[in-house]
């Protein structure tokens, strides 16, 4: 572990120095951003239908369509439940 005696930022970098006794301020130090790009047509399905919530659940989520617009009261229905 070191402890950071000096830090300069400007509208380009950061830098630091670690001892007081440096002239000059290095680099700090950063680990590179590498994003992989994924398929979605590469990821496996976990499930192959799907899973059934249960009874006290799809209880509680008909007593929300009072708030819920009548459009999607059908899809609250067909929840699979046990």
């Amino acid at each position: 572990m070191v402890d950071i005696r000096q830090i300069h930022y400007s509208s380009v970098d950061v830098t630091v120095k670690l001892r007081h006794t440096d002239n000059e301020t290095s680099a700090l130090p950063s680990r590179p951003l590498v994003k992989k790009a994924v398929q979605l047509e590469n990821i496996p399905q976990l499930y192959t239908s799907t899973i059934p919530i249960k009874k006290k659940i799809f209880l509680d989520l008909q007593e929300l369509k009072v708030v819920i617009d009548k459009t999607y009261h059908s899809y609250y229905d067909n929840l699979k439940h046990d």
